[in-house]
């Protein structure tokens, strides 16, 4: 190569890039230590709030549309230090957002609600991220495929480029919720000597968790347990490993009797368990009979795939939280306690699952937690339990 070669590649200026989250609305600019989330509205309500790029920001998202027709009104950008929006990022730049973005879902994931309606419920996907390279106008987008004998590039032209949201992700009317004191302890936990698998128990549970047709509930188990294996630490694959430090990463005190719950105990092998410790490691045994290739097996359950994957997507997070907080990276607050207090009491409960309820009664699972969060479940939620778990059998 000769100097005036490379010279002129000296004097070429690198690719412009923008991140961002295509269908996902932040209220107002959230400052994460080396982050900051940006929002980004396509119809500016003044002159003074459109940014100078505002322009070259409308040609870059206007091909992420709505299902319905359309760009997306608003999106949220991501700036990275002290770099600007459009600038330019290096290898190491792009890795450090991109585990942002991962970061970013699962502080949404933790703070998302079952069992009702609006803007409480997200999925992963809901927080797909982008980093586009353009330089000048946004005049198309080079995609990269990856192929198992290689990978492939496609130069898609600006009128023929187009990214619907997928049907699996709810429009998001309102702003995105985020648990902030969850993100910020995951960004100190990057510095802990746990962080290696507390990254990886993160990466798993999030894709267990997209809501995709793409990926089988079966393969999503799979996925879960390998997420609060790693987040255990766990050395083994021996489930007595996994339920041992299950039990032990958060102080339960449920206090429920489980002889009174025959949904339950007519499919325990042990007496005397706990509730958590026997969900455990019924998960892990489901887990092991489909890692195996066994989709049709002869053992019982006693909770379903969907309600484990359910009362994983609960639960994951919350003792996430149990985990950082013994590290003294993270302070249980009191909606944490009383939460990981319900998770027994949902355990307990034969019909989390809609299946038989009529409109306008209430769902099990939001009684449990809005009873937890008055401060103690009382003792009519159990009763009314084993009530219903009598009726059933």
């Amino acid at each position: 190569m000769t100097d005036d070669v490379t010279e002129s590649k000296q004097r070429v200026p690198p690719m412009n890039m923008l991140c961002f989250f295509p269908w996902v609305t932040v209220a107002e600019p959230i400052d994460c230590v080396d982050f900051e989330l940006v929002p980004y509205r396509r119809h500016a309500a003044t002159d003074e709030d459109r940014r100078p790029e505002h322009a070259t920001l409308d040609g870059i998202l206007a091909p992420y549309e709505e299902m319905s027709g359309g760009p997306v009104a608003s999106a949220t950008l991501l700036r990275h230090g002290a770099c600007g929006l459009t600038d330019a990022l290096s290898g190491d730049q792009r890795a450090e957002v991109f585990l942002f973005s991962e970061l970013v879902a699962f502080a949404a994931l933790a703070k998302r609600e079952f069992f009702g309606f609006g803007n409480r419920y997200c999925n992963r996907h809901t927080f797909a991220f982008y980093v586009q390279s353009f330089d000048g106008a946004a005049d198309g987008a080079a995609i990269d495929a990856r192929r198992r004998d290689g990978n492939t590039r496609t130069r898609v032209t600006k009128n023929a480029y187009r990214v619907l949201r997928p049907p699996h992700v709810s429009p998001q009317f309102d702003a995105v919720r985020l648990d902030i004191p969850l993100l910020r302890a995951l960004l100190a936990a990057r510095n802990d000597d746990g962080w290696n698998d507390l990254h990886e128990a993160i990466f798993w549970f999030n894709l267990a968790n997209t809501d995709s047709d793409q990926h089988s509930p079966d393969g999503e188990l799979i996925m879960l347990s390998n997420a609060l294996q790693r987040l255990l630490r766990c050395k083994s694959s021996k489930e007595k490993e996994l339920a041992d430090a299950f039990a032990s990463a958060h102080e339960w005190r449920a206090g429920l009797d489980l002889s009174q719950f025959q949904h339950v105990t007519t499919h325990m092998t042990e007496p005397g368990l706990t509730f958590h410790y026997t969900w455990i490691r019924d998960l892990y045994r489901s887990r092991g009979e489909l890692a195996h290739g066994r989709r049709q097996t002869n053992r019982r359950f006693i909770w379903s795939t969907d309600l484990h994957l359910l009362l994983g997507a609960f639960v994951f997070p919350r003792l996430a939280k149990a985990v950082l907080a013994k590290r003294g990276l993270y302070t249980l607050t009191p909606d944490d306690r009383s939460e990981l207090a319900a998770f027994e009491h949902l355990l307990a409960c034969p019909d989390l699952l809609p299946t038989n309820r009529k409109d306008g009664d209430p769902f099990p699972w939001n009684e449990i937690l809005r009873c937890a969060r008055r401060g103690a479940l009382c003792r009519k939620t159990q009763d009314d339990l084993e009530t219903k778990d009598r009726d059933n059998s």
